[in-house]
């Protein structure tokens, strides 16, 4: 069972190395942005700050940064880990720290649930005006949609539903996902100018991306108070969506320029009551987005190579390998070794170890 003075540790651990990590991918993210670097690399990046706000630092590696910054601590300051880094200042605290804690959690877990409803309410509200005001369905736009679904090799398509209001395109739904159209864009168009927008919902389907935004509500609810966090989860949908966007190019062989005239067109036709329900799948975004976007499918950079594909993976995994363990390496020594064993472990080993990596 922790203390309070532990949880406090642990929080307050976890809070700053979050921070530090939102702060490191946004100036990488922004080097590699100027570098015109494929978005696929940002997005993992940004997914990596997501990860690191779901998993609390309760695990150690020998090749963690924040596991050594611990550790470095837990030696200058001369005390051994119990669930968490001691921290002078808490400890100075004394028996407030059971108020401390109790108001801390209070605040905390009503911002929580409120988050938690707002966003609840508004997917139920979702689901609501889908099936209200879902149209009868269009064999010829299904057989098209099964199409393409198996040109770009889906088992099986999702079904594809018209609404005879402004929601939409969007992919809704994690366990049996919908791709959901707006008539008004159903009926100014051909198929050529639907085929991409198909296609973009497709792959955001392929890349698991609703379930991706699942987690991103999650995160942003835990950290309702850290705007780092949030901004985080807007950097992944904003990467997210350029990646989808050359996928389409790429994969799917669609032509820029009629992918770039219908996404004004949809565009045009989204209202502002839409983009607010649509905060919970993913979709065509911001104005600001969808201008960048556009410039950049002008653009239409090169496919990356298997190679370049290989690089960015390798980088991304040594960025979370570093990134992601918060634990003192102390904590891997009790868990590998007995009691007994772990002192003369510490004594002939690690000691050794970070005396030499500690020597001034």
């Amino acid at each position: 069972m922790w203390t309070s003075i532990e949880i406090l540790n642990l929080a307050w651990t976890q809070l700053w190395q979050v921070t530090l990590v939102a702060v490191l991918v946004g100036l990488i993210s922004h080097l590699l942005k100027t570098r015109r670097w494929h978005p696929s690399i940002s997005n993992s990046l940004w997914l990596l700050v997501l990860a690191k706000a779901l998993t609390p630092p309760l695990w150690a590696s020998p090749f963690g940064v924040f596991s050594w910054t611990e550790q470095r601590t837990l030696l200058a300051a001369n005390v051994a880990p119990q669930g968490g880094t001691s921290s002078n200042l808490i400890a100075s605290l004394g028996g407030w720290t059971g108020i401390l804690l109790g108001t801390i959690g209070v605040i905390w877990l009503v911002g929580f649930l409120g988050i938690l409803c707002t966003q609840i309410s508004r997917w139920r509200r979702l689901q609501r005006l889908i099936k209200e005001h879902r149209l009868p369905e269009d064999p010829c736009l299904t057989e098209r949609v099964q199409q393409l679904a198996k040109r770009l090799r889906f088992r099986s398509a999702p079904q594809a539903i018209v609404t005879n209001i402004e929601l939409g395109p969007a992919l809704v739904g994690i366990w049996r996902p919908v791709i959901v159209l707006p008539s008004s864009l159903v009926k100014v168009s051909t198929w050529t100018e639907l085929e991409p927008i198909v296609a973009h919902e497709l792959l955001h389907l392929r890349r698991r991306d609703t379930a991706i935004s699942g987690l991103q509500l999650i995160a942003n609810a835990i950290w309702w108070f850290h705007p780092l966090v949030h901004w985080a989860g807007k950097q992944v949908e904003e990467a997210s969506e350029r990646c989808v966007d050359l996928a389409v190019l790429h994969v799917a062989g669609c032509d820029p320029s009629t992918y770039c005239r219908t996404l004004l067109k949809v565009l045009e036709s989204r209202s502002e009551d839409n983009q607010c329900l649509m905060i919970v799948a993913p979709a065509v975004r911001g104005v600001s987005v969808t201008c960048e976007r556009v410039q950049e499918l002008v653009q239409t950079p090169a496919r990356p190579r298997i190679w370049q594909r290989g690089m960015n993976l390798a980088f991304v995994a040594i960025m979370a390998l570093f990134l992601l363990p918060g634990q003192p390496l102390s904590s891997l020594k009790k868990r590998c070794y007995s009691p007994d064993e772990s002192a003369v472990v510490g004594d002939s080993v690690e000691s050794k170890v970070l005396s030499i990596f500690y020597r001034k």
